[in-house]
């Protein structure tokens, strides 16, 4: 799976989920991740490191998206046919999970990919 992030025209960072497990993962309980702009931001501005320019992005990616997506999993809050929307809370300034139980199965059966 791919994330991309776009800011503006001249601010653009593409970050590969890497991990294997977590992309045969989601395509096991057939589940589908989506950003807000916002979100998108949230993380570009948080992984970036005016001396590292944007090597911590997967550091962020990692703690803020993959381990808070996994601890959701685990305690019964997401699971097989969901969709997650990430989104910013805008009065903590911290990324909220939008759990939209089924709606990942709609998803898959418009593009004939979940029978």
């Amino acid at each position: 799976y791919i994330l991309d992030i776009q800011i503006n025209s001249n601010f653009f960072l593409s970050t590969l989920w890497q991990s294997q497990d977590l992309e045969k993962l989601l395509e096991q309980k057939k589940m589908l991740v989506t950003f807000s702009d916002d979100a998108k931001k949230w993380l570009a501005d948080a992984g970036y490191d005016p001396m590292y320019g944007a090597r911590p992005l997967k550091r962020t990616i990692q703690s803020e998206v993959l381990n808070r997506l996994a601890s959701l999993m685990i305690e019964g809050k997401a699971g097989e046919g969901d969709a997650v929307h990430v989104i910013v809370n805008p009065l903590e300034n911290i990324l909220d999970f939008e759990v939209q139980p089924g709606k990942a199965t709609d998803f898959f059966k418009e593009q004939g990919k979940y029978e």
